[in-house]
């Protein structure tokens, strides 16, 4: 690719271009899923990075500041910038320390799918969002009904911000009774 930049090859950076962030944006999802707070982790750590080269930088050096008011400036910049990085460091090491949850991977979601298609269970939920909100598959003879539900039987409209529940619409669900 850096040969192809020096040969200013727009069409050969491209080729390596794309296959570079299709493979960062599918590694990021596989990072998100091991870990749910990666976004927030990486967001952060690229933040603090760029504050900390900040501090080291020269700023305000305009030429309508005299130099007892830019240092003042540059001084209360600095305070700032360091708070920032300190309440942000506190962040992430939160959320570092969070050890994310088991996940269940093995057959067992297929072996109740293959239940479900043998009629030999006729209904499976599932939690989507920790003790909150579920969503339930209920089969019989050759119908499915998909139906979401909270635990404490709240409306689920509640739990839902807006472009969730364009996205349920999308997928088919009735979204007054959020049924499909």
């Amino acid at each position: 690719m850096d040969q192809c930049v020096a040969e200013l090859d727009f069409d050969g950076v491209k080729a390596f271009r794309e296959p570079l962030f299709y493979t960062q944006r599918k590694l990021n999802v596989l990072k998100c899923l091991e870990n749910p707070n990666y976004d927030k982790i990486s967001r952060l750590t690229r933040m603090i990075s760029r504050m900390e080269k900040s501090l080291n930088e020269r700023k305000f050096e305009n030429d309508y500041l005299d130099e007892q008011t830019r240092q003042k400036v540059d001084k209360r910049f600095n305070e700032s910038m360091k708070n920032i990085i300190e309440k942000s460091k506190n962040e992430l090491e939160e959320l570092q320390s969070i050890v994310p949850e088991q996940i269940i991977d093995d057959d067992k979601i297929l072996e109740l799918f293959e239940g479900l298609e043998r009629n030999e269970i006729n209904g499976v939920e599932f939690e989507i969002k920790k003790d909150k909100i579920f969503l339930q598959l209920n089969v019989n003879s050759e119908h499915a009904e998909f139906t979401f539900r909270t635990s404490d039987n709240v409306n689920l409209e509640h739990h839902l911000v807006k472009p969730s529940k364009s996205i349920l619409g999308k997928l088919g669900f009735n979204t007054a009774t959020f049924k499909k």
